[in-house]
């Protein structure tokens, strides 16, 4: 037994530091070469911050807290390591923060948790991994409000988890899970003034999972029940949508929600083909690949228009909007070489699903009373066996139009077939232009911002449709 005095020494070794500083680092350690602890931290604060850190030291435990709040450009980056696990914790911020921290941490495991607030460009993220796998939680916000609860236990196993609210021109969000035996990652941002809510969950420990939810604008986009979908097997998720900023522009989301089985393969293989440009159809070179594609030759991709109360209280006729729907998939088929949609039509049926996975392609009108701003959206089910392409393999799409907004099959209001001439742009394996710098002016493109009736692919379109399916 060690001598009480000494017992006592380490219960008072106490860290107290308050200071506006630049460029300060503090490390602590306690235990001996078999069992040990250590934190290390690094502060890069400007000198409107205030920081004050408590750290107490016992044997081989560690029990720290923070709080650090201020305005300008600061960071904040520690990590906390034993035997068998290490965790990093880093948050960078240009405007007003605030960040409390709380640690306890021994040789074998640690546990964190904290809360972090601001405003202007806040970036924040915990990644903790041990010998059986790692775990990750992230979210970001430019020109925007960021408030998130984060916490993360590290001990033989992973689990990590956030609660995050933002708003702002752009934000994001990532949690990530990976083990011996599977790696199951989420993804999602939107650009444009819009708001992002998350609360995910994510465990290593033999088996990659995940619980949870997000949603973007109000449209609900993942949910527990698509991340059970999705760990199943080597199976793939994405959400992408348009929606009004409050200045009258269209900003876009997406998620992408991904499990990979250690034994799978990807082999690859290219195609590349050119397609036949016209003189109006603005740049070739506008298009991106979403990763997916359908890997059948020719897979006659089967759509559904749901009749119900929410399509005929647009006052929409079915049988039109089938019909626009059908244009549209035909507008596609025309650029490849491949028959991509079915050539029987869209068929109009009052008994198939709404944005759920049942093996039926459905393009429905939704009420979506958290989300006033989304105008429309695809999601996409693929599974990640590439079947020897570059490319996942697409298995299902469903495209949702919000009753919030006035629709039309005949060019007033918001136009059906070029909003779904843009969302089964998604359905084929194209991702959003807008948002991206480098396509800022290549509004010619479908791919692009809504700016009113547009039937007709952009020479990006057809060039991004043709290297998909020759």
């Amino acid at each position: 037994m060690k001598p009480k005095n000494k017992l006592l020494a380490s219960l008072i070794l106490l860290s107290f530091f308050v200071a506006p500083a630049l460029g300060v680092s503090v490390s602590y350690s306690a235990g001996d070469g078999g069992r040990s602890v250590s934190s290390s931290t690094s502060y890069n604060l400007d000198d409107s911050a205030s920081l004050q850190e408590d750290t107490m030291l016992l044997d081989s435990e560690l029990y720290q807290t923070r709080q650090a709040g201020g305005s300008g450009t600061n960071s904040i980056k520690q990590q906390v390591s034993g035997n068998g696990y290490k965790i990093d914790n880093i948050m960078d911020s240009t405007g007003s923060f605030g960040i409390s921290t709380s640690t306890a941490a021994s040789s074998d495991g640690a546990g964190l948790s904290q809360q972090v607030a601001g405003s202007g460009d806040l970036s924040t993220g915990l990644y903790a991994s041990t010998g059986l796998g790692f775990s990750s939680q992230e979210a970001g916000v430019s020109d925007g409000s960021l408030a998130t609860s984060q916490g993360v236990a590290a001990a033989g196993g992973v689990y990590t988890s956030q609660r995050t609210d933002l708003a702002g021109e752009t934000g994001s969000i990532g949690s990530s899970s990976l083990s011996k035996e599977n790696s199951m990652v989420v993804t999602g941002g939107f650009s444009g003034q819009g708001d992002l809510k998350a609360d995910l969950s994510s465990l290593s420990a033999g088996r990659a999972a995940m619980i949870g939810d997000a949603s973007f604008v109000g449209v609900p986009v993942l949910d527990s029940g698509n991340l059970q979908a999705v760990a199943s097997g080597d199976i793939a998720m994405s959400v992408d949508g348009l929606y009004a900023e409050p200045e009258g522009d269209l900003g876009t989301f997406e998620i992408n929600a991904i499990n990979v089985e250690k034994d799978q393969v990807n082999p690859a293989s290219t195609v590349m083909q050119l397609p036949t440009y016209t003189s109006d159809g603005g740049r070739k070179e506008a298009y991106l690949l979403a990763g997916w594609r359908w890997n059948t030759k020719n897979p006659r991709i089967k759509f559904y228009v749901k009749n119900d109360a929410n399509l005929r209280n647009k006052g929409l006729n079915p049988t039109s909007v089938a019909a626009a729907i059908g244009r549209a998939a035909n507008t596609w088929d025309a650029a490849t070489s491949q028959n991509l949609f079915s050539d029987t039509g869209v068929t109009v049926s009052s008994s198939v699903g709404t944005d759920t996975r049942d093996g039926y392609n459905v393009a429905a009108w939704k009420y979506l009373s958290s989300a006033p701003s989304a105008l429309a959206y695809s999601r996409t089910w693929y599974t990640l066996n590439k079947q020897g392409t570059p490319y996942y393999s697409a298995l299902e799409s469903d495209l949702s139009f919000n009753t919030r907004y006035g629709w039309s099959t005949s060019g007033s209001n918001y136009d059906v077939e070029s909003v779904a001439l843009h969302e089964l742009g998604h359905t084929i394996g194209l991702g959003d232009l807008y948002g991206k710098s480098k396509f800022t002016n290549d509004k010619r493109q479908v791919m692009h911002y809504y700016t009113g009736i547009k039937r007709t692919l952009g020479n990006g379109d057809k060039n991004g449709a043709w290297i998909l399916y020759g």
